[in-house]
């Protein structure tokens, strides 16, 4: 499979990992600017660095890791539920068959579960698997740890546990639900004794936890909040509480039903408490914490589960606003609590070998089969966009991206009805406006690309691309004031975006400012050396009259870019400047040499020849 969804711009188009000098960037506020991503999350942008340290932007490599991380939480499912379900249970040798080893058959059904399809397949939810891996470590921990008194170095194997607690929360926000189960866990599990509201919230285990929580939050949502985030409008308070429920419920049918699966959903608010999309799925909450409470004391395991299902999932409950209100991805940790409970419940047919046996062969070849027919529809953006919109006709991100995947391959005129389609869906999104400009900008119709970037640009005010676009397109028209004032406005947006500081200096450049262009061009090469900015500045020094430093410019260049005929031209006509003209010669014959029918350099030759210097 290729790159799809959100990959393009987390992996694709993320200059920042593909320098590991970058490396310090995760942990300054420009994160955001340049790492595509709209959260917090260092430790998933780390992990890109390192596959692309090792494939470059080959998609089987990111892929592969992508696997290895799934196969290894696993791994660790096993080792948690090994750690979870009581010591009676635990003797897998005293089982009369390979089926009831409990441990074994829900780390299967996690690992084959289809609804985990999407955060496997791409590799821009690599979140979720990180998330994963360091928040069923950090329980594993606390639980061999609560229950062997008499371990040495208890201090240490703590102090890993909130290590490996903070790398969870660096992956994804979802982990901050560690405490919750962590009191969940001793409310279900302690001794009669220990049961007191009082004795499990003083646990002194879970002190550190929530420590790490509160500064998390601290950084998360002080120190690095994404200003975008502000602008995430999705339901009034009311609607979001009332669709909670709704919400459960949607999770609940995608994991005990996994057919029917999408990379996008549709989710409409419920604004009535007498509504039937409120009443019905606040009843079956209600019923699951019913059934937690009865199965406390006899089937502790099954308890647990469905209240680590409910309680994992309150970040994408869309209390505080969300882009997607719900996704197959926010299952991915939350599945534990389902298979533990599911595991815990088939597990008492057990007994009956051979329908047991062969029911559970049904379950895990369904799945299977499930899985890699959902992993072909994952192959590139044209397929897995064509198949969500045979599943939500209405989808506005379908369109868009499957749109993009017209555009990609050159299929000009059906992006343009996809984002029409879009737009019919929801006139306010600014992606599909701006999307349809940029056809309107490579089909040469400048007029209609304007209005379609300057609409986005109304809804959206801080849409930095758009804003670029923009001013691409005036500076091709040759309204280069124009281009210049949008331009300075990417840079307010994104200061730290090399592109945009050349593009500026060159339309400095076109007017005549000359100062203004070099000062341009020396940020952005500041930020990031390029043949063209190295090439740009040595013309501009070149144009002012300043030889002596376009020489090393041109140079440079043509380390970068040693088969550039025009460059080659220009060091020519600096040195003839300089006097040097042996190596101007040199350099006029490099020129022909790479592009015979280059006239500038042919008209110098001559030059020099008539004035008896060649």
């Amino acid at each position: 499979n290729g790159f799809v969804y959100d990959d393009e711009s987390t992996i694709v188009k993320n200059i920042l990992i593909k320098d590991l000098r970058n490396f310090p960037k995760l942990f300054k506020m420009d994160y955001f600017a340049q790492s595509g991503e709209n959260s917090y999350r260092p430790m998933v942008t780390f992990t890109y660095f390192l596959d692309y340290a090792f494939y470059g932007l080959k998609p089987w490599g990111f892929h592969l890791t992508n696997l290895l991380l799934h196969a290894i939480n696993g791994v660790l499912l096993y080792i948690f539920v090994m750690l979870l379900i009581q010591p009676p249970m635990l003797n897998v040798k005293q089982s009369k068959h390979f089926f009831a080893n409990q441990p074994l058959l829900i780390a299967l059904l996690f690992v084959i579960h289809p609804v985990l399809t999407e955060a496997v397949n791409a590799i821009s939810f690599r979140e979720d698997l990180l998330t994963f891996l360091f928040y069923t470590t950090t329980l594993s921990i606390y639980m061999y740890l609560r229950t062997n008194i008499s371990i040495g170095r208890k201090s240490l194997l703590y102090a890993v546990s909130c290590t490996l607690y903070s790398l969870a929360l660096l992956s994804k926000e979802m982990a901050i639900t560690l405490p919750l189960v962590v009191y969940c866990y001793e409310w279900v599990y302690s001794d009669r004794n220990k049961k007191r509201l009082s004795v499990i919230l003083s646990n002194r285990y879970n002190m550190g936890y929530i420590a790490v929580t509160l500064a998390y939050t601290y950084i998360r949502f002080y120190y690095f909040f994404n200003p975008a985030e502000k602008d995430i409008v999705i339901w009034m308070i009311p609607e979001r509480l009332l669709t909670v429920p709704g919400l459960f419920l949607n999770y609940l049918k995608l994991i005990a039903f996994p057919v029917n699966l999408s990379a996008d959903y549709r989710v409409e608010p419920v604004n009535s408490l007498f509504s039937s999309l409120f009443t019905l799925p606040l009843i079956t909450v209600i019923s699951f914490l019913g059934i937690a409470l009865a199965l406390r004391k006899k089937r502790k395991d099954a308890a647990f589960g469905i209240l680590f299902f409910i309680l994992t999932l309150i970040p994408v409950y869309n209390i505080i606003p969300i882009h997607n209100p719900l996704a197959e991805r926010y299952l991915y940790l939350p599945l534990l609590g389902f298979v533990v409970m599911v595991g815990s419940t088939i597990h008492l047919i057990s007994r009956f070998r051979l329908i047991f046996a062969i029911f559970l062969l049904i379950i895990l070849s369904v799945y299977s089969i499930g899985v890699v027919k959902r992993n072909k529809v994952w192959e590139n953006n044209y397929a897995l966009w064509s198949d969500t919109l045979k599943k939500i006709r209405h989808s506005t991100r379908a369109h868009i991206n499957l749109g993009l995947a017209y555009y990609s391959i050159g299929e000009l005129e059906k992006a343009v009805l996809e984002y029409k389609d879009a737009i019919k869906v929801d006139p306010y999104e600014p992606s599909a406006h701006y999307n349809l400009g940029n056809v309107y900008f490579k089909l040469g119709l400048f007029e209609e690309a304007i209005k379609e970037y300057k609409t986005s640009i109304m809804l959206n005010s801080d849409y930095a691309d758009a804003h670029y676009n923009l001013g691409s397109l005036y500076a091709k028209m040759g309204k280069f004031e124009k281009a210049i004032g949008e331009y300075k406005i990417v840079i307010k947006l994104k200061p730290d975006h090399p592109d945009i500081y050349n593009d500026i200096g060159n339309a400095y450049l076109k007017k005549g400012q000359l100062e203004e262009a070099i000062q341009e061009f020396q940020i952005a090469l500041r930020l990031k050396p390029t043949y063209f900015t190295y090439y740009d500045l040595g013309t501009a020094y070149a144009k002012h009259g300043r030889y002596e430093e376009a020489l090393p410019n041109f140079q440079r260049a043509l380390t970068l870019k040693p088969d550039s005929a025009e460059a080659h031209y220009n060091l020519g006509v600096a040195y003839i400047k300089k006097g040097l003209i042996a190596k101007a010669k040199q350099e006029f014959e490099i020129t022909l040499t790479l592009q015979p029918d280059f006239l500038p350099a042919q008209q110098a030759i001559e030059s020099l020849k008539s004035e008896g210097l060649w």
